[in-house]
């Protein structure tokens, strides 16, 4: 799923993404595997709430399995900040790459953890700026 450059300023930018995203997934009449591309994502305060309520109806109703990724850092170690405060404390990889083997993983029951390591940098939430 690409989200590259999508810019969410109010709840009601929320809303319309998950009316749309609802009825993309619902389409499908079954549970998907997802990689989430969140490159240049601008997520608003006002926003948020509505956003990570979405992400948690999704990942309940619509994903057999999710991961995230952002080539970005900083912002990796931000939204990673902000999916642990939402309580859906998901890893951030960071690149496409390393979140299609942490889904190989999720799907083979491997820990996500051992296919990071197999994928080279982490892209941990509780990286800091400037890490890989």
């Amino acid at each position: 799923m690409n989200l590259e450059g999508l810019h969410l300023d109010t709840a009601e930018d929320a809303r319309e993404l998950e009316a749309h995203l609802d009825r993309r997934l619902a389409a499908f009449g079954h549970r998907v595997h997802v990689i989430v591309n969140y490159d240049n994502v601008e997520l608003g305060p006002a926003a948020e709430e509505t956003f990570f309520g979405m992400v948690r109806h999704n990942t309940e109703k619509y994903f057999a399995s999710a991961t995230h990724y952002s080539t970005n850092a900083f912002f990796r170690h931000q939204l990673g900040q902000r999916f642990t405060q939402a309580q859906l404390g998901q890893l951030i990889y960071p690149s496409f790459e390393a979140a299609r083997k942490g889904t190989r993983a999720l799907t083979a029951n491997e820990s996500p953890q051992r296919a990071e390591r197999s994928a080279g940098p982490t892209g941990r939430t509780d990286e800091g700026p400037g890490s890989a």
